[in-house]
């Protein structure tokens, strides 16, 4: 994931103030991470991050195989001095970070290296409150009643780049980074369909090529998973990027209509 994307991810929760921030934080945030896991579990977790997090976690990290990771509030302490940051806002800038790093490398792969530190360190990538932004395929799921993770991923997939075709290629990028990692290249194509006669009849049939059901599936699975983008995008976001779309793709955005 570029950079940039990675700021954007952090600062949807509203705890900085400029990138500049943000990188500070990161940086800090991550090479003090690094510090309290081993150099393989840092290695593997590099892999999935922007270059610069990737550099800060690997500058942290000890050879140590089980290294001694400090506790929660020294963490805090340490990512205050380094990021320069007040102390008691420190908390929630470092979760955002720790959010950012768990939508951008993926659970699985931060649950190894949680594995290696503290209990307490649970906070930092699963924050209480208004911090914690719930995986968007789990939200599907749930609305509509699916097996598993991965089977509304695979929905969602089909349904975003089903939208994705009928939006032009900018809009999409600008709704794309409200969205988690795995699922931004799905809504943005390379090669959009917006000049194209692309209306809801239209766009029904390309879900359900997608994702290989009928029509009436497809009409749950895009009212599910439009209902989704709309819940996690600002409202002018939205707004702006479908303006040009028929009136009659508003009847995907709501619960009533998802219900």
């Amino acid at each position: 994931m570029p950079t940039q994307k990675f700021y954007e991810l952090a600062r949807l929760n509203d705890a900085f103030e400029s990138d500049e921030q943000v990188e500070q934080t990161e940086r800090a945030v991550l090479k003090t991470l690094g510090e309290g896991i081993s150099r393989g579990e840092a290695e593997d977790l590099a892999e999935t991050l922007p270059a610069d997090a990737s550099e800060a976690l690997l500058e942290g990290a000890t050879e140590a195989e089980v290294p001694e990771s400090p506790d929660l509030d020294e963490f805090y302490d340490t990512v205050a001095e380094r990021a320069g940051l007040d102390r008691e806002a420190t908390p929630e800038k470092a979760q955002a970070i720790g959010v950012a790093v768990t939508e951008t490398a993926g659970e699985d792969e931060v649950a190894n290296a949680r594995e290696q530190l503290p209990p307490g360190y649970d906070e930092v990538f699963e924050p209480p409150g208004t911090v914690r932004r719930e995986p968007f395929a789990a939200e599907v799921r749930e609305r509509l009643g699916l097996d598993s993770d991965p089977e509304a991923r695979d929905v969602s997939a089909a349904v975003l780049e089903a939208f994705g075709e009928r939006l032009a290629k900018g809009e999409a990028e600008d709704l794309a980074r409200f969205l988690p990692a795995d699922l931004q290249d799905a809504l943005v194509v390379d090669d959009p369909a917006a000049e194209q006669d692309y209306g809801p009849v239209e766009f029904l049939d390309r879900v359900g090529d997608l994702a290989d059901v009928d029509k009436e599936t497809a009409n749950e699975y895009a009212r599910a998973v439009l209902w989704t983008l709309a819940e996690v995008v600002p409202e002018d976001e939205l707004e702006r990027a479908t303006a040009e779309l028929p009136p009659e793709y508003e009847e995907f955005f709501g619960e009533a209509e998802a219900s």
